[in-house]
């Protein structure tokens, strides 16, 4: 291609036309240099094969570019799908609604997600039964047991004599308790 720029005034293509061809069909392969030569005898049409040589590298550029450009928009999708698939933090919190309790018609005694009517009747005779009333009995038992424990063992613990070691003040100190 240089020397064909370099010589202005002189037309080299009928010396160079020939080198063109040949490089042309190194670069392409014989295929599509016959298929280019037949194309030209069907439309009866002569290029020079430099032209034909920038035309094609031209067109493998472009296809080249919209490969990548392809790839790009993939790649580009991929990313997107991971990133809506990914745990995103939201600023609200729902209210847990479905808290746990045993009988009444107090708060966790809500019936209204069952859908069918009988499933909802069984479930209010089973939480106002005997026995889930017992259980509630027994938990709220428990819980008022480990406040009174708690409670007697602040007070057990506070005062001035029960950080001394002397018998004379632990034997007053267990005499008050009792």
């Amino acid at each position: 291609m240089h020397v064909e720029k370099s010589s202005e005034g002189r037309d080299l293509t009928p010396i160079t036309d020939k080198l063109w061809k040949k490089f042309y069909e190194r670069q392409f392969g014989k295929e599509s240099t016959t298929t280019v030569i037949e194309r030209m005898r069907q439309k009866r049409v002569a290029f020079r094969w430099i032209q034909l040589y920038e035309a094609k590298m031209k067109d493998i550029e472009k296809n080249e570019s919209k490969a990548a450009d392809r790839i790009k928009q993939s790649y580009q999708k991929e990313n997107a799908r991971k990133q809506s698939r990914q745990i995103q933090i939201c600023s609200k919190v729902p209210p847990s609604s479905n808290k746990r309790s045993f009988g009444g018609t107090g708060y966790g005694y809500n019936v209204a997600n069952t859908k069918n009517k009988i499933l909802k009747k069984a479930k209010i005779e089973v939480l106002q039964s005997q026995e889930m009333k017992n259980i509630k009995a027994w938990r709220r038992n428990a819980v008022q047991k480990s406040s009174d424990i708690s409670s007697t063992k602040k007070s057990m613990f506070s005062g001035r004599e029960s950080a001394s070691t002397s018998k004379n003040t632990t034997s007053s100190h267990m005499a008050r308790r009792w």
